[in-house]
C-alpha cells in the first residue's frame, strides 16, 4: 500500500503513452514483474488515473505480455486509443478494444491503422463490435482496406461522431 501512495504521487502525471512502432522491440519489466505489479494493483486505482490518450504499436500476442499492459492502462478518463493493428498477428489487438468498451466507456476518439492489405473476417468482425459500442466516439480514422458498408452501417450508428478519416 505505501508503495502505491508512492508509485501515484508520479503517475498521475502522465496524460499520454505513446509506443513508436519503428523504435524496436524492448521489454520494460520482467512478466513476473508485471504480474505481481497488475495482482497487487488496488482493483478501483488505475495505474496512469490522469492518461487521457495511448497509442499501441505492437503485437500483443508476441513474448511479452503487452495486452495485460495495456489493458491495465483502460479506465474511464481515457479518451483517445490510437492503434496499430500488426501484420504478425491482427488478431492480437482484438482483447485490448473488447475491454476499452467497457473499461474507457468515455473514449471520444479512436485510431485504428494498420499496413496489412487483407484483414481476416473476425478481426473485422470484432473490430466492429467494439466500435459500435464506444457510443461517445466523436472522431475516428480507419484504414482503406477497412472500408465497408458494414464499416458505414457502424459508424452511422453512434450518435456524436461528427469525424471521420480514412487513413
Amino acid at each position: 500500500p505505501i508503495y502505491w501512495e508512492r508509485f501515484l504521487q508520479h503517475s498521475s502525471r502522465v496524460r499520454s503513452i505513446n509506443e513508436n512502432i519503428f523504435i524496436g522491440d524492448f521489454t520494460m519489466i520482467s512478466e513476473r514483474a508485471l504480474a505481481e505489479f497488475l495482482m497487487t494493483k488496488p482493483p478501483t486505482c488505475p495505474i496512469l488515473p490522469r492518461c487521457t490518450s495511448i497509442t499501441v504499436g505492437r503485437d500483443l500476442n508476441g513474448d511479452y505480455p503487452w495486452c495485460h499492459f495495456y489493458t491495465g492502462l483502460l479506465h474511464e478518463e481515457l479518451r483517445e486509443i490510437k492503434v496499430f493493428v500488426p501484420s504478425i498477428d491482427p488478431q492480437s489487438i482484438v482483447p485490448l478494444l473488447e475491454e476499452a468498451t467497457w473499461r474507457s466507456p468515455n473514449v471520444n476518439s479512436l485510431v485504428i491503422d494498420t499496413d496489412i492489405a487483407l484483414f481476416p473476417d473476425d478481426v473485422k468482425a470484432s473490430l466492429l463490435s467494439s466500435t459500435s459500442s464506444m457510443r461517445k466516439l466523436t472522431k475516428t480514422a480507419w484504414p482503406s482496406c477497412l472500408l465497408s458498408a458494414q464499416l458505414i452501417s457502424v459508424l452511422g450508428s453512434l450518435p456524436d461522431l461528427q469525424k471521420i478519416s480514412i487513413l
